[in-house]
């Protein structure tokens, strides 16, 4: 009998296996809303479990509220967030997929608008419309791009801060039915 190609070939990875090597990459779809996942989530990433592919991750899911690139991003930061997982993630698993989350904070990245509305940084004409942008913080005072607002440097405080946010939201991932997780910080950052 032929060797099956690898592609095909069941993969284990610190105690979870996937039926396969296909694995979904998060793909930032800013259709949330108030960090919570949405129909769109649901149907986008289901399909993807329901289509043979073993693992399938979110999007990138927001640490805190003041670390979303966007007023679209998913977020973990609460337990009611954590809880809406839930039946996604169930789902994914019942189709024989591995459900993976990408937990990241944007960094100076972040206040910005959808990339349909310019990716542009949040100003106040976007307060008037109810999305003021929000402070920022990230490694060093400096700024994205030209246009961007000034992040504020991160201290010892706001680092440990950011560190134990990111802990919460794995720990509350880890308590869904097993998943796998991959943290990301902002690209060129420290920490």
């Amino acid at each position: 009998m032929a060797e099956s190609p690898h592609l095909f070939a069941p993969l284990e990875l610190r105690g979870v296996t996937a039926r396969n090597r296909i694995t979904i990459s998060p793909m930032q779809q800013f259709m949330a809303k108030d960090g919570f996942l949405s129909e769109w989530h649901r149907v986008h990433l289901g399909q993807f479990a329901m289509g043979g592919a073993a693992i399938v991750f979110t999007e990138a899911m927001a640490v805190s509220a003041d670390g979303r690139i966007s007023y679209g991003d998913m977020g973990l930061w609460s337990d009611e967030q954590a809880e809406a997982l839930r039946p996604l993630t169930e789902f994914m698993r019942s189709m024989g997929a591995v459900p993976a989350a990408q937990i990241s904070h944007a960094g100076r990245r972040g206040a910005t608008t959808a990339p349909w509305d310019g990716k542009r940084p949040l100003v106040a004409s976007d307060a008037a419309r109810g999305q003021p942008p929000w402070p920022l913080w990230a490694p060093s005072a400096i700024a994205s791009r030209a246009d961007a607002q000034l992040p504020r440097e991160m201290d010892r405080t706001r680092i440990e801060q950011v560190r134990d946010e990111y802990a919460r939201s794995g720990q509350w991932l880890w308590a869904l039915p097993r998943s796998s997780t991959n943290v990301v910080s902002p690209p060129r950052s420290p920490w």
